[in-house]
Parts: structure tokens; sequence; C-alpha cells
């Protein structure tokens, strides 16, 4: 006969009484009001992240963000950020986007997006704050080199579709790919330029640069 399975550990009481103390004490005496779910929050964070560099938790919003980001579309205006000195700078437009029709150009910063400033030192909040329903409005302020004055753009978001992988063909019959992020549809996407790179040079491709910057 098969032994039952062992049930799994549960936190030990005096363990669970510390918990709930500190809990109770920090909710109590902290100089600002601060709810059990953000501690809760935060105690899980603090233990999944004194695991190793890979384990991590992730709460609703951030999951959707994560899932945003692997499925290959979102709604939003069509930049790729990145940070660039005091600001934050658009790496670029993504073709056929409310930003690229637009007329916001690589080597652009955004300074303000609804009339609040940006963080340079924090991008992925920019992004969120650029998301946001189809049909919605954003408005963005953007410095452009040569420009003494800030550009103003009212921006309606729409459905993007996020390609990551970009190509072109060298001179001697080398290519270029970029893959600026890992996505669902990152794998189609290399092999059908792959091919064409391949059929554009007589004898196919003499080598390949593959550009995994920032990815």
């Amino acid at each position: 006969l098969l032994a039952p399975p062992e049930p799994a550990p549960g936190l030990p009481a005096d363990d669970a009484r510390v918990m709930a103390e500190i809990l109770a004490r920090v909710q109590r005496e902290y100089v600002e009001p601060v709810s059990g779910r953000q501690l809760m929050d935060n105690a899980v964070r603090g233990m999944l992240a004194e695991l190793d560099p890979h384990s991590q938790f992730l709460n609703p919003r951030e999951y959707e963000e994560i899932r945003i980001n692997t499925s290959g579309t979102y709604t939003g205006v069509g930049l790729e950020l990145q940070p660039d000195g005091e600001r934050v700078g658009v790496v670029t437009p993504i073709e056929g986007t409310p930003a690229f029709r637009a007329g916001i150009r690589a080597g652009d910063a955004i300074l303000t997006i609804d009339g609040e400033p940006v963080d340079h030192q924090n991008v992925r909040q920019a992004i969120l704050r650029m998301r946001g329903p189809a049909g919605s409005h954003v408005a963005l302020t953007v410095a452009r080199e040569g420009r003494p004055e800030p550009l103003a753009f009212e921006l309606q978001r729409s459905a993007v579709d996020v390609h990551s992988v970009r190509s072109r063909l060298l001179e001697g019959g080398f290519g270029y790919v970029r893959i600026s992020q890992f996505s669902d549809t990152t794998a189609r996407d290399l092999r059908r330029d792959l091919t064409r790179l391949n059929g554009a040079v007589a004898g196919g491709l003499r080598g390949l640069v593959l550009d995994l910057r920032s990815n």
C-alpha cells in the first residue's frame, strides 16, 4: 500500500504570531498609513527576492503588464523608450502607430505625459502612463535636438502590434537583425526576416549581426 502524502508544511505557530505582531505594529505605529495588503505584498516580494535573481512576485497589474509585453499586442501610442541621461529617450516609434503618424522621432525625449513630468529613473512608469483604452487621448511634450522649445503632441491611443524583430541588409552580403524584446511573435518574425535577408543575397548571407542590446 502507498503511504498517504505528507501534508504541506505550514507556518509554525510562533512564526505566525511574530508575523502578525509585526504587521499590527507597523500599521499602528508607522509614520504614514499603510495597508495590510501592501505590507503582505512587500513581505512576499522580500521573501522571493532572497531566493535568487529570477524569482519574483507579481501583483495583478504587473502580471497584466508582463502578459501584454509577451503577447505582442497592447493599446497605447507605440513608442519604444529607454533612459537617456537625465531624460526618457525615444528609441523608435513603431511604424503605423499614433506616435509614428504624429511625427515623434527616434532621439526625441519625453518631457511630460498629460502635463506631469516624466521620471527618467522609472521608464516603466512612463510606458504604463501612455497606455490606456483605445480611443482615449494622451498629451505628450517632447524635446528635440535643434528645436529650442518643446513640441506638443495630442495622441489618440489605439491597438499596437509589436514586431520585436527589425532587420536590414548590410554591405558585403551581411545581415543585421535587432530583437528589441521577446514576445509570442518573435520566433515567427525572426524566421521571416532571416528568409528575406538570405534570399536577397546571391548564394545566401555571408554572416549575421544579431543585436540583443537592452533585451
